[in-house]
């Protein structure tokens, strides 16, 4: 039978409609099943020991016993350690972000100590840029930026105090149930440590938008901050996805409404504040500022020569508006005398003192003349502005009659107070913080379906049923201690539950970040979703190794440094990343970790490194954050604070990325294009991808090719002479290796010919080759 075309899409759309019902049907049936605390993230952790195995050879730490014995399961075996050379580029890379400089490969390589190795670990990980490193990695979880995200995207230039905790924390190690507990609670357990106060930034820094309109609609936007909190801290420190409960009972995960509700009871009664906290300038952070009053001296200097050079510009402006203004007041006055039969000369200063000159005008003057007056009176305003300071504002109004010189002075003026004044000391006290300033909590109600409008059932303080042990009760003592404290201490009671790995979450909080320093050292986590160790998620690839390093990481206590120089002085760390075509058969996914893959560099990892190639790092730590320029057209955004389209590139700027000024929206186009974190979620992988813009903003953009000037300038000062010993320094600065003889021939050829499209212009020739070392698939990958 011919069924007619009409028909067949009727019956193919009947038979998709019902293959979806069925899916649907299939997928609610599950979610009635799946809510049971027996799966594995739940469980508390197992007490495995490490196995005896047979080849002793393979074994440095007791990782490799776990990594051994799953491999003689599937009858694979490891690649054998990689050379010296590569291992020092692979350390540097992967603790502090930076590429190691030819002389310290060179030491590393020669030094004939047996534990010259485990030497160069413990080197890194004392090293400031370390913090910088491993900051990044939780500054995504903690979905960090410097804006407040959605529609206004306002500037919160106080944001960055979190960030610098969170690297001075990795670098000073601080033990990760207290760096947990300080975020959540930090005002509550130390409220006169800034560094625990500062902490609690972690809870503050998220996406805000801006509360406006109904009643209904603030109410809405503060649930949608809750969820944010409830949500962001679920992901980060315990791998959940509770703010699925936000409706409904959560469909896969034993995690209830109810749940969700008691977490968002939590936070309630809190909010963000900026705070002066008076924190003391650490030595360096003293260099710093007083570096920052010795240019702002320079600057005011400069200042006050470029307006004496230029007052003649600006005085018959300014006299020019002023006279428009009187004439226009004038114009107001007379009107006002004429229609207000009660005026006087006492009620007209009255009014002007007190409402301003432009509701006068306003009510007395014709649309045409209020718009200059509008219009004078701002330029007269400006005009003052820049004759006694500087008002970026200001340079419309004399810009026709200033050279392009004169003009580029102003921006370059501008750009500097702008610097000085977010490196001010007064900028450094202020921190944003989250806080309370009730004793008295707040119940949370259950709102059905997540709607405002339908409140329910009230909620007490609690936390996850199955994480908790039977007849566990939220440990509120700090509330009694502290009977003058204006907070309700709940978050207190939350730090203190999530760290507690015998009766609270503990397990799962050690689990999810040991999970996570596996997952930036090698790839791939033992649980392939960083953020999800739900029963969507992925299972552990090696359970008892994974709840063997949980056990040690608390063992230990809680300090990530040890859990690292465990990770990286195993064998397993240290193999090639050399494939095998029969391994790979037998354990495809590598889930053995038979081999090292190689890791592509995140995007600001690969902007450190050509800077510090390049030799035009700014190595200084901590501080406001920096903003890069941005090409206009990159720049869409109806921010209230506008993101700045006259940035120049300057020492100042080429500082680590991690200190890159986050505005969320308004991307770094190269960190973005490099897969750059979300800011506006908590942000467990970053998925690398692979697409034609990568490799045309490494040829096309303006500061790679300016570091590709000044990598071609370090070469002809540290190579002077020959072209093969330029290359063979390039490869030595980029790569930590000697050019082989066949790399060392493509680049000459290369450099000949460029060199005749370039009319004989040597440098912009070896800056030619530069950029090209800068897009070798070997620099952007770790091997």
């Amino acid at each position: 039978m011919i069924v007619p075309v009409t028909n067949m899409k009727a019956t193919l759309r009947s038979i998709g409609g019902l293959l979806s019902l069925l899916a649907f049907s299939f997928l609610c049936l599950r979610a009635e099943a799946a809510p049971v605390s027996n799966h594995w993230a739940f469980q508390r952790l197992s007490k495995p020991t490490p196995p005896v195995v047979p080849n002793s050879k393979a074994i440095r730490t007791d990782v490799d016993r776990f990594i051994a014995a799953a491999q003689l399961a599937r009858k694979v075996s490891s690649n054998p350690e990689a050379s010296r050379r590569v291992l020092a580029r692979r350390l540097y890379v992967d603790l502090i972000g930076l590429p190691p400089t030819p002389d310290e490969v060179e030491a590393f390589v020669k030094d004939s100590d047996p534990r010259a190795y485990e030497k160069l670990v413990d080197r890194l990980l004392a090293n400031p840029h370390y913090g910088e490193r491993w900051g990044r990695h939780w500054l995504d979880v903690a979905r960090y930026a410097d804006s407040n995200g959605y529609r206004y995207d306002d500037d919160q230039p106080t944001a960055y105090h979190y960030r610098d905790f969170v690297i001075r924390a990795f670098n000073n190690d601080l033990p990760y149930d207290q760096f947990v507990r300080w975020q959540l609670a930090g005002n509550e357990l130390a409220p006169d440590n800034v560094e625990a106060v500062t902490a609690t930034g972690f809870l503050a820094v998220g996406a805000k938008e801006r509360v406006e309109g109904s009643p209904d609609g603030r109410l809405l936007v503060r649930y949608d901050e809750l969820d944010d909190l409830v949500g962001t801290t679920s992901s980060a420190m315990l791998g959940l996805t509770v703010s699925c409960a936000r409706c409904h009972d959560h469909k896969f995960d034993p995690i209830s409404t109810r749940d969700y509700y008691e977490l968002v009871g939590v936070f309630k009664t809190g909010k963000r504040e900026v705070r002066d906290l008076k924190r003391p300038l650490s030595a360096q952070e003293q260099q710093q500022l007083a570096s920052v009053l010795a240019e702002k001296i320079k600057l005011e200097e400069e200042s006050v020569a470029w307006h004496k050079n230029n007052a003649a510009l600006i005085t018959p402006i300014l006299e020019e508006q002023q006279a428009q203004l009187t004439r226009l007041e004038a114009v107001a006055r007379t009107k006002y005398f004429a229609q207000t039969p009660e005026a006087t000369e006492a009620k007209w200063k009255d009014i002007t003192t007190r409402l301003s000159r432009r509701p006068v005008a306003s009510k007395y003057l014709d649309k045409d003349d209020l718009n200059r007056f509008i219009e004078a009176g701002n330029t007269v305003n400006r005009l003052k502005d820049l004759r006694n300071g500087y008002d970026p504002l200001a340079v419309n109004a004399v810009k026709k009659q200033l050279s392009d010189a004169e003009m580029k002075t102003l921006r370059a003026l501008d750009q500097r107070a702008r610097e000085l004044k977010r490196n001010s000391q007064e900028e450094h006290d202020k921190v944003l913080t989250y806080a309370e300033n009730s004793r008295e909590p707040e119940p949370s109600p259950i709102l059905t379906r997540g709607s405002v409008m339908m409140k329910g059932e009230l909620t007490q303080l609690g936390f996850l049923d199955a994480l908790t042990a039977t007849g566990y009760q939220p440990d509120l003592s700090a509330r009694a201690a502290q009977p003058e404290a204006k907070t309700t201490f709940q978050r207190t009671a939350l730090a203190t539950w999530i760290t507690d790995p015998e009766r609270g979450a503990g397990h799962l909080l050690a689990r999810v970040m040991v999970n996570r320093l596996w997952q930036h050292h090698f790839g791939q986590g033992l649980v392939r979703t960083p953020n999800d160790f739900g029963t969507q998620g992925d299972t552990p690839a090696l359970p008892d190794l994974f709840d063997w390093l949980a056990g040690e990481f608390i063992r230990s206590g809680w300090s990530v440094k040890h859990m690292q120089r465990l990770l990286l002085t195993s064998a397993v760390y240290r193999q090639t990343t050399d494939y095998d075509e029969a391994r790979a058969k037998l354990d495809p996914a590598n889930s053995t970790w038979w081999r090292r893959g190689a890791l592509r560099m995140e995007s600001e990892i690969l902007r450190d490194s050509i800077l510090a190639t390049s030799g035009t790092l700014n190595d200084r730590l901590y501080g406001p954050g920096i903003m890069m320029p941005i090409p206009k057209e990159a720049i869409i955004t109806r921010s209230g604070t506008p993101y700045p389209t006259d940035i120049t590139d300057e020492p100042r700027i080429r500082r680590r990325s991690i200190y890159a000024y986050t505005k969320r929206t308004v991307p770094v186009p190269l960190l973005q294009v490099f897969d750059g974190a979300d800011s506006s979620v908590s942000c467990g992988e970053r998925i690398p991808t692979t697409v034609p813009t990568q490799a045309l903003i490494l040829l096309n953009n303006d500061m790679i090719r300016a570091r590709s000037f000044d990598f071609a300038d370090r070469l002809l000062k540290e190579a002077p002479g020959s072209l093969s010993a330029q290359i063979k320094r390039a490869y030595e600065l980029a790569l930590a290796r000697v050019a082989l003889p066949e790399e060392t021939a493509r680049m000459e050829k290369f450099y000949r010919e460029q060199l005749s499209l370039r009319n004989g212009d040597s440098r912009s020739t070896l800056a030619d080759v530069c950029q090209v070392v800068f897009n070798l698939n070997e620099f952007i990958y770790v091997n």
